[in-house]
């Protein structure tokens, strides 16, 4: 697998080869503490590592990096999720017994103390805090393991993926998509996505 065309160099080099690397290909100053900015052309999703003061009319986003073994030109469309999640608080000794890992499907998952960890007909899978306090609404009181149900009310973008990938480290299948929110992507199994996602 190689790294999409497009992609700009790994947020994780030196900030210093980073800086120069922006600097080569956009040639605009670098004045702050660099983050990660996404934007689309066309079809082609395309990443500047910049800093908050060189462009304007950005968003911040996850550094997110997508693998596949021939171009991609994902088109991501409006989705809302329409069945609830079932999810609890994740704990210190959560963290303890599991490593700080959740095993999804599509791999291990990094989770902090604080994080949800939700689960389906799949398996399990982390949700982070901010997610849940922002995006979700509450719909039954926690049993008496922390259990309870949630109903997500954002829109979503998802892009059906047409060959195995990986996306920040974790595998989807030919036919997955890639769903993302306001600051983080995921991967969702094909046939869990069609049976809860609607086109908005």
């Amino acid at each position: 697998m190689r790294q999409l065309p497009g992609t700009l160099p790994d947020i994780r080099k030196p900030e210093e080869q980073l800086k120069a690397s922006y600097q080569a290909a956009q040639g605009r100053p670098i004045v702050e503490r660099g983050i990660a900015t996404e934007r689309a052309i066309g079809h082609r999703l395309t990443r500047d590592y910049s800093l908050e003061a060189a462009v304007s009319g950005q968003r911040s986003v996850y550094v997110d990096t997508v693998k596949g073994d021939n171009t991609m030109d994902l088109t991501f469309r409006p989705y809302r999720k329409t069945t609830k999640s079932r999810a609890r608080p994740l704990t210190e000794e959560d963290y303890r017994q599991r490593g700080g890992l959740i095993q999804t499907i599509e791999g291990p998952a990094r989770f902090a103390i604080g994080d949800y960890l939700g689960k389906d007909d799949k398996g399990e899978f982390p949700i982070r805090r901010v997610k849940v306090e922002r995006d979700y609404r509450q719909i039954t009181p926690p049993d008496a393991e922390g259990w309870a149900d949630y109903m997500p009310f954002d829109v979503r973008e998802a892009a059906q993926v047409s060959e195995p990938f990986e996306l920040n480290g974790q595998h989807g299948k030919t036919g997955d998509y890639i769903v993302r929110g306001s600051d983080s992507r995921w991967i969702v199994d094909r046939e869990l996505f069609e049976a809860s996602y609607r086109p908005v």
